[in-house]
C-alpha cells in the first residue's frame, strides 16, 4: 500500500507521523449525508499546516461570517452545496427546490490565500468575556502542553466553562495537586478568556452508543459541580460577597469599584442577578437581614477575640509556602505555583512588586537584615536575589535541580540552601558567587536548621546531616523513614518527626535519645513553645506534648484536640493584647486560634480552601 486516505474534519498530525516516510497521506473532508459525496481532498506535506484541500467536482462552498455575509478571508461557518448531487430532506421536492442547494456544515473554518483550515464546530465556539473562544482550541492546547486528552463543556445558563481531563486518580490530595499544575499550564499557554472555571478529572470519557463523547452526560455532571451546599443561615452580605468573588475573583475591590469597572458586562449582570435571586429563594427575612448569629459563632468561640478577613490577593495558582513579613517596611512577600512572586503592603494588600519567574515557587523567601533584598528559590533550578523596592533581579545562582527549601544566613555575607540536585550550596549573598557545595544522599526539601557554628539538614529519604558552617560533615543518621518536616532545636538536642508519625529526639552529637510514635502521619514540623511540643497530624488532630526535665525521658501528652481536617503546615504563635495564641490551619481551609494557656479554641474562621490560590490577611479583633 502506498497511499492512505484519512477521512476526518481534521487530520491530527500526531496520529500519522509514524507513516509519513512510507505512505502518501491524504486528508478528506466529507459533505453531510444531505449531499452524499466527497467535498475536499488534500495531500499532506510534512511541516505544513493541515488544510481541507481542494474542492472536488460538482461541489460548491461558501464561508459566512458573523453577520451571515459571504467572506473570502477570515473565520466563519462552512456551507457546502451542489447543482447536481442533492439529497432531499423533510418535504423538499426536486421541482420546487432552488439550486444550487447549500447546506450548513456546522464547521468553523478560516480562509486565507484560498487555503481553508478547519477550526472546530459551531457548537464548540462560545462567546466569553467579550471574546470568541473555541473549545477545541483549548482541548488541543491541553494535548500539546500536557499530553492529556480532555473535553470542554460550556454551561450557557450558568456562563461556566468546565474542563474534563482524562486522568485516573482517586486520591483527592494528589488529584488536587494535578489540577493546580494543569491550571498553571493553561495560565501560561492560553488567553485568560480560555481559563476554565473548574477542572475535573475523569478516569475515562463517557461515550454514546455511536462511540462519540457523550457531552450531554458531561454537561449534567458539570451542573453538579456548581451546586453549592445552601446554608439557610447565611446572611445577605455573605451571599452577595460569595457570588461577587465567583465572578471577579477574591482580589476584586468591591468597596470602591463598580460591577462594570471590574470587567462586568450586561450579560454577566443579568446572570449575577438571576443567581442571587435563586440563592435567596426560600430564605426568611430574619436570616437575610443578618439577625442569625451562626456565621459569627463560626468565627468566634469566646468573648475575647474573633477573626475577620482583612484583604485577599490572588496569586493565580496554589501557594505552598509561608508568607514572610518585612517588619520594618510593613510588607509581606510570597510566591506561588503560577511563577508569580509578589511583595505587598501588609496593611492594605496593595501590590508593591510583582516578579514573574520562569517556573513555580514552593519555598519561602529569605529577607536580608536591611530588608533591601530577598532571596527566593525556584523550580527552574535557580536561586534569585531580588531588590525589594524595584523587583529587579540582582543575581541568580544555578543548581542542578529545583529548589524547594528556604535559604538561611550563616553570617551577614553568606547564605546556605539545599536543592533537589542532592547538594547543599553556600553562596555569597552580595554576588551570588559559590563558596562551597556538599553532596548529600537525596534531594533536600526541608529547611536547614542553624545551630551556632553548625547546620543540620534532613533529606527526603530521612537522612540527617550535621555539618559545620564551612561544609565539613560531622555526622550522619538515618531515621529509617522519609520526612517532609524541618528539624526543630530544643535546649539540649534536636527533634524531628517522620511521615509515619514517629517523633525522634537527637543529641547534638548524633545519638537518638528516644523516639515514640503517635500512630498518625505527620507532614508538618514541630513547634517548640516554652516546654511544649505542638504539631498537627493527617488524622485531623492537634497534639501538645510537655517536655520533662530529664531529657532522657519521653514527653507526656498534655492536650489533644480534633479539628476539621488534616494539617500539613507548621503551627505558629502570636501575641494579641498580651495573650499568646497558637495558629493552626487545616487543609480544607479552617484557621484555628488556640489559647496557649489551656489549649482551648479561642476563634476559628473558614476560608475557601487551603489551595484556593490566594494570599489572605486575617485580622484579630477583640
Amino acid at each position: 500500500m502506498q497511499k492512505i486516505v484519512h477521512v476526518e474534519n481534521k487530520c491530527i498530525e500526531s496520529n500519522i507521523n509514524c507513516l509519513r516516510n512510507r505512505l502518501q497521506i491524504t486528508n478528506a473532508d466529507v459533505i453531510y449525508f444531505e449531499l452524499s459525496c466527497w467535498s475536499f481532498l488534500a495531500e499532506l506535506d510534512e511541516g505544513q499546516e493541515v488544510n481541507l484541500g481542494n474542492v472536488l467536482d460538482d461541489t460548491i462552498f461558501k464561508i459566512k461570517g458573523e453577520n451571515s455575509e459571504d467572506i473570502s478571508e477570515g473565520e466563519g461557518e462552512l456551507f457546502l452545496g451542489s447543482f447536481d448531487r442533492v439529497c432531499y430532506v423533510d418535504n423538499e421536492q426536486m421541482a420546487t427546490i432552488e439550486k444550487p442547494v447549500m447546506r450548513r456544515t456546522g464547521d468553523i473554518v478560516t480562509i486565507k490565500n484560498n487555503k481553508i483550515i478547519y477550526k472546530g464546530r459551531c457548537d464548540d465556539t462560545i462567546k466569553r468575556f467579550g471574546n470568541r473562544v473555541n473549545l477545541l482550541y483549548i482541548e488541543n492546547a491541553i494535548q500539546i502542553h500536557a499530553g492529556l486528552k480532555s473535553v470542554c463543556i460550556w454551561l450557557e445558563k450558568k456562563h461556566k466553562l468546565i474542563l474534563y481531563v482524562v486522568i485516573n486518580e482517586t486520591n483527592e490530595e494528589i488529584a488536587s495537586k494535578i489540577k493546580d499544575k494543569l491550571r498553571i499550564k493553561i495560565l501560561h499557554a492560553l488567553p485568560k478568556e480560555c481559563m476554565p472555571d473548574c477542572i475535573d478529572l475523569l478516569p475515562s470519557l463517557p461515550l454514546t452508543k455511536n462511540g462519540k463523547v457523550d457531552k450531554g452526560s458531561l454537561a449534567s455532571k458539570a451542573e453538579t459541580l456548581f451546586l453549592e451546599k445552601k446554608d439557610a443561615n447565611r446572611c445577605l452580605v455573605d451571599i452577595f460577597t460569595s457570588l461577587w468573588h465567583n465572578y471577579f475573583g477574591d482580589k476584586c475591590d468591591l468597596m470602591t469599584k463598580t460591577f462594570y469597572e471590574l470587567g462586568g458586562t450586561s450579560i454577566m449582570r443579568i446572570q449575577f442577578t438571576e443567581e442571587i435571586k435563586h440563592d435567596l429563594q426560600n430564605r426568611n427575612k430574619r436570616t437575610l437581614m443578618g439577625e442569625d448569629t451562626h456565621t459569627n459563632k463560626m468565627n468566634k468561640f469566646s468573648d475575647k477575640v474573633e477573626l475577620d478577613i482583612c484583604w485577599v490577593y490572588d496569586l493565580q495558582a496554589c501557594v505552598d509556602c509561608t508568607p514572610v513579613v518585612l517588619e520594618k517596611r510593613r510588607l509581606v512577600a510570597v510566591g506561588s505555583f503560577s511563577n508569580i512572586f509578589i511583595i505587598a503592603c501588609i496593611d492594605t494588600g496593595q501590590e508593591i512588586v510583582k516578579v514573574v519567574l520562569p517556573n513555580a515557587i514552593e519555598s519561602s523567601c529569605l529577607v536580608s537584615p536591611c530588608e533591601n533584598y530577598v532571596y527566593i528559590g525556584c523550580f527552574d533550578h535557580n536561586l534569585y536575589c531580588i531588590e525589594v523596592s524595584t523587583g529587579k533581579i540582582m543575581w541568580l545562582y544555578t543548581t542542578g535541580d529545583r529548589i524547594k527549601n528556604t535559604p538561611v544566613f550563616i553570617n551577614k555575607d553568606t547564605i546556605i540552601f539545599g536543592s533537589y540536585d542532592k547538594n547543599l550550596h553556600c553562596v555569597d549573598c552580595k554576588t551570588g558567587t559559590k563558596l562551597w557545595k556538599v553532596q548529600v544522599d537525596a534531594p533536600i526539601a526541608a529547611d536547614i536548621l542553624l545551630i551556632e557554628e553548625y547546620i543540620m539538614v534532613i533529606t527526603i529519604k530521612g537522612f540527617c546531616w550535621y555539618l559545620t558552617i564551612f561544609g565539613k560533615v560531622i555526622w550522619q543518621l538515618e531515621l529509617k523513614s522519609a520526612t517532609l518536616a524541618s528539624p526543630t532545636q530544643l535546649e539540649n538536642g534536636i527533634i524531628v518527626p517522620d511521615v509515619l508519625g514517629t517523633i525522634h529526639y537527637l543529641s547534638f552529637s548524633g545519638e537518638e535519645v528516644w523516639n515514640f510514635n503517635v500512630g498518625e502521619n505527620i507532614y508538618s514540623s514541630i513547634l517548640a513553645f516554652k516546654n511544649y511540643l505542638i504539631f498537627g497530624t493527617h488524622n485531623s488532630t492537634i497534639y501538645c506534648f510537655e517536655e520533662l526535665a530529664n531529657d532522657a525521658m519521653k514527653p507526656l501528652l498534655k492536650h489533644r484536640i480534633s479539628v476539621d481536617s488534616a494539617t500539613s503546615s507548621t503551627a505558629r504563635t502570636l501575641t494579641h493584647n498580651n495573650c499568646i495564641y497558637i495558629v493552626v490551619t487545616c487543609i480544607v481551609g479552617y484557621v484555628y486560634l488556640i489559647s496557649a494557656d489551656d489549649f482551648s479554641v479561642a476563634a476559628r474562621i473558614k476560608l475557601k480552601g487551603c489551595r484556593d490560590n490566594n494570599l489572605i490577611c486575617i485580622k484579630i479583633r477583640g
